[in-house]
């Protein structure tokens, strides 16, 4: 029996594609923080669902 993946076969909750682009555009270009991006795309900084998009890169 081998190793299997703990990554889940689909991700409902997942960030949208173009908001993980605008985070990471954001994050490149002005070296905000994660409050500002998350005030800035229109999400809950407390959610935690972004943060690994805006360390990405």
């Amino acid at each position: 029996m081998g190793d299997r993946s703990s990554r889940p076969c689909t991700s409902p909750q997942r960030t949208l594609t173009r908001t993980e682009r605008r985070v990471i555009e954001v994050r490149v270009l002005r070296w905000w923080g994660p409050v500002w991006i998350a005030g800035l795309v229109g999400l809950n900084p407390s959610t935690g669902s972004w943060s690994a998009t805006a360390s990405t890169g």
